[in-house]
């Protein structure tokens, strides 16, 4: 009886090792685990006319943990802006090119870009870019000088005349 415990014993121990195995194995070579990243713009104020565009750069920089699969998330504050990145994942720390594009309707304004790292290695907050769009109307405001004539006409008393007689000349 002895030995059958003896096995019993040594064939749970034996289960535990092989369910556990894994576990040790993932935990080692970080599998599984997350870390923290941050996304790096060069350029945080951009100005672009309607129907306008522009590529910036990104980074997304891995701050804390071990590397993993993170995705590019990007959003904006209006339909009036759309943007992009390319790639839109990787493993941190990676670079990429981001697309920002105006509408050709889109009304003067402030907009917002917010781009995240989400996935393994999440950004704790977005980058923010403000997109000022300029109106393309023109308005031109001249002014001519007017010039005003006056004409002032001063009147002066006459003088009083002194009507007299006429005189008779004599001949000498």
């Amino acid at each position: 009886m002895d030995g059958v415990r003896y096995l019993r014993g040594l064939w749970s121990l034996l289960l535990v090792a092989v369910l556990l195995a894994p576990a040790v194995a993932l935990a080692q070579y970080g599998y599984g685990s997350s870390g923290t990243s941050q996304v790096i713009v060069n350029e945080t104020n951009v100005t672009l006319p309607p129907g306008g565009s522009i590529t910036l750069s990104f980074e997304v920089k891995l701050v804390s943990g071990t590397t993993w699969g993170t995705q590019v998330q990007v959003s904006t504050s209006s339909s009036y802006v759309s943007a992009s990145a390319t790639p839109s994942s990787g493993d941190p720390t990676f670079s990429g090119k981001l697309t920002i594009k105006v509408s050709p309707s889109a009304p003067p304004g402030t907009y917002e870009v917010n781009v995240s790292a989400t996935g393994d290695d999440p950004s704790e907050a977005p980058a923010v870019i403000y997109v000022v769009v300029e109106s393309t109307t023109t308005t031109t405001t001249t002014s001519t000088p007017t010039t005003t004539t006056t004409s002032t006409t001063q009147q002066r008393p006459l003088a009083p005349l002194h009507l007299s007689r006429p005189q008779r000349l004599q001949r000498q």
